[in-house]
């Protein structure tokens, strides 16, 4: 009889033990798991999300941008302070709009003009002025904004741990391009 009642006891506290055991495993995992979702899934997600919006809003810029230097009378030169060139206004333009945002800053922005002959369907691009009167019924002509420029990730990781490493660690560097039908191939000339 007695025998009997210690294997019940020693049965009665392994069984404890073994749920107690279980019971802080699950405890364990309940700390660990959100953290490991956070760090390892939710985090990335986020700073991915955050640079593909900047690098839009970007693209959006450089359309703007585009979009009004179409729309000057003149390439290279001011016609008087309403009227400015291509040039100025593009830069005016993409400036303005990127100041609007946080995490986005450009570095250079170039404007070109893109001559595209209707007969071989062959492009050209220079950035100054044309040398000769345009020939709209030879050539086709747009305005074409680049813009090059950095976008900054959500979270910037440290440079010790990581190294230099565009997106974890440093902003990234885009380059985008937009062009537009150019509205006065006349004024490409000045």
């Amino acid at each position: 009889m007695k025998k009997d009642i210690r294997t019940r006891l020693s049965a009665k506290s392994k069984k404890d033990r073994f749920a107690h055991s279980q019971s802080a495993s699950y405890m364990v995992e309940m700390v660990v798991v959100p953290f490991v979702l956070l760090f390892a899934l939710a985090l990335p997600i986020m700073d991915l999300v955050t640079t593909t919006t900047r690098v839009t809003f970007l693209f959006a810029i450089a359309r703007d941008a585009a979009f009004y230097a179409a729309k000057a009378k003149s390439f290279n030169i001011d016609i008087s302070a309403k009227e400015q060139s291509a040039k100025n206004i593009a830069s005016r333009i993409a400036n303005m709009e990127a100041a609007g945002f946080t995490g986005i800053i450009i570095d250079s922005i170039e404007t070109s003009i893109l001559t595209t002959d209707i007969n071989t369907k062959q492009t050209t691009s220079q950035k100054v002025q044309l040398a000769a009167a345009p020939n709209s019924d030879q050539y086709i002509y747009q305005i074409e904004v680049t813009l090059t420029g950095r976008v900054r990730p959500l979270l910037l990781f440290s440079n010790k741990f990581f190294g230099s490493i565009p997106g974890l660690s440093e902003w990234i560097s885009v380059t985008v391009r937009s062009k537009e039908y150019c509205e006065y191939p006349q004024g490409l000339v000045l």
